[in-house]
């Protein structure tokens, strides 16, 4: 646990980018309706920060609820990071919330055939009320057992489980949907 807490330590506060690949990943489920251009513009405020390139950063864009969206793939095309989290603004939030099926999701992500032998991360925004604990719980262990940090985002509002974001992922910051932009920023995601 030290070990995992001096890495959440780390992407709080370090600067400069090494080498790794990164999947933020968006709740765009029924609670969020009416906020996607909040994410979206948190989205584009986090990949402005990056260095994106074969010896930087490759980040992809999915969202979830009832189903998983790829707004881009992973890429290290910055002007395309920039775009699908553009895009996720123009999405409609609706149905239930499946964050498992988003995990899911990001890990095909990160060990697609473009993926490389790097350090791998997901950035999970949400508000953690989610519609299928258990299954969202051993997707979590399986993500842990394969090394991969999993930095959470909790929106807060009336739907906020936080309970249930601390024990998927201990380590999270908090912001309401006002403010998500200027909080995320303060996540520096490189190692």
């Amino acid at each position: 646990m030290k070990l995992i807490c001096m890495i959440f330590m780390l992407l709080y506060n370090s600067s400069g980018c090494l080498k790794m690949d990164i999947v933020l990943l968006g709740d765009l489920s029924g609670s969020c309706q009416g906020k996607e251009g909040f994410i979206g513009d948190a989205f584009v405020s986090i990949i402005e920060k990056l260095e994106f390139g074969e010896e930087n950063v490759k980040l992809s864009v999915v969202t979830f609820n009832s189903w998983t969206r790829i707004h881009e793939s992973l890429t290290g095309d910055k002007n395309e990071a920039i775009r699908a989290a553009i895009s996720v603004k123009t999405t409609t939030a609706n149905q239930s919330t499946v964050i498992w099926l988003g995990l899911e999701e990001a890990l095909k992500q990160l060990y697609s055939e473009s993926s490389r032998n790097t350090r791998k991360m997901i950035v999970l925004v949400t508000d953690a009320q989610d519609d299928n604990m258990e299954q969202t719980r051993k997707m979590v262990q399986k993500i842990n057992g394969l090394g991969i940090v999993l930095v959470g985002v909790l929106i807060e509002s009336s739907y906020t489980n936080e309970d249930f974001m601390k024990e998927i992922c201990p380590y999270y910051i908090k912001s309401d949907y006002e403010q998500l932009s200027e909080e995320i920023k303060k996540l520096n995601i490189c190692l």
